[in-house]
């Protein structure tokens, strides 16, 4: 079944869900670095950059924006990741960084295709323990399915988060 929505809104609605990813993957991938590298974690993190740059938040610690993300998941994979999360996830975090590709290069997102990556958006979120994030998305997940006539509804009572699989450091 296709749905039909304004292009620009579901440019909006992908940018809100990339927002909630990146906020919701930082904490995660800042803790496995750490417990990993110890203190050199942040320069293990910009060896994978391209210009090895990045913001940091008022405390001074780092905040990856999602290609970041991305690639220091993938690239540390084996070392840090895999032991806390499946090759499920790592297909999603390939997902995400193709999403974030095609969004940043202003490729046409049909809503049946937005609709699937904010459940893999939800699906990746929980599994990292960023519940509050995923249901989150998991509301504008729910007012994208709710209406076939495009990407707007009233917003649905919340998702409870499903349950965290990662292992916390």
């Amino acid at each position: 079944m296709t749905t039909s929505a304004k292009p620009q809104v579901i440019r909006q609605r992908v940018d809100a869900a990339l927002t909630e990813l990146k906020n919701g993957l930082n904490p995660f991938v800042a803790a496995q670095m750490e417990a990993t590298y110890r203190a050199n974690w942040i320069q293990r993190a910009k060896q994978v950059l391209r210009d090895g740059s990045f913001a940091t938040d008022r405390s001074g610690r780092p905040v990856f924006d999602v290609t970041g993300l991305c690639n220091i998941l993938l690239d540390q994979w084996q070392s840090v990741f895999s032991g806390v999360l499946g090759r499920t996830e790592q297909q999603l975090v390939h997902r995400m960084r193709t999403l974030r590709n095609e969004f940043a290069h202003q490729k046409e997102i049909s809503a049946d295709a937005a609709i699937g990556d904010f459940e893999a958006i939800i699906n990746l979120l929980t599994a990292v323990g960023a519940g509050a994030h995923a249901a989150t998305q998991g509301r504008a997940a729910s007012i994208c399915t709710a209406r076939q006539s495009g990407l707007c509804a009233a917003v649905p009572a919340p998702l409870a988060p499903r349950p965290c699989r990662a292992r916390r450091v």
